[in-house]
């Protein structure tokens, strides 16, 4: 049996394995796991491996989904939707004078990005809006 810290790291590393950027292209199908991953997914003794047998990978995506003018108007709503007392404390710390108070990282994440991952049989443990990414048992 492995010690806590031995067990914890194992993990750690096992989630910080880059699995998959997600291009934002209509070619692109289902993209490849990294080397990583693959090695990963196909050693059953991986030292990450749960008991059900999946691992927990990242998934970082390219992009939000969106350009242009959907881009912005997506980021104004989300302006519009930022409470006074939010709005505030962002104001306190723009940088440039008439700056928005959000930016891509307030945005959720493209759900077809998701989706795409999770027609793989992954399963979804965690998204993360600012890192543009999201966690998948694997």
């Amino acid at each position: 049996m492995r010690s806590r810290p031995t067990t914890v790291a194992v993990a750690l590393t096992a989630m910080c394995l880059v699995a998959t950027t997600f291009v934002a292209t209509a070619a692109a199908a289902l993209p490849a796991p990294s080397a990583a991953v693959e090695r990963a997914l196909a050693d059953p003794d991986f030292a990450g491996r749960r008991a059900d047998g999946t691992i927990a990978v990242w998934v970082w995506f390219a992009d939000k989904g969106l350009q242009g003018d959907a881009l912005a108007r997506a980021l104004d709503d989300a302006e519009r939707s930022l409470g006074e007392r939010a709005a505030a404390r962002r104001a306190k710390t723009a940088t440039a004078k008439g700056s928005r108070l959000v930016d891509a990282t307030d945005l959720p994440l493209h759900r077809p990005y998701l989706d795409s991952a999770l027609e793989t049989g992954a399963r979804l443990r965690r998204e993360s809006r600012w890192l543009n990414a999201a966690s998948f048992d694997a």
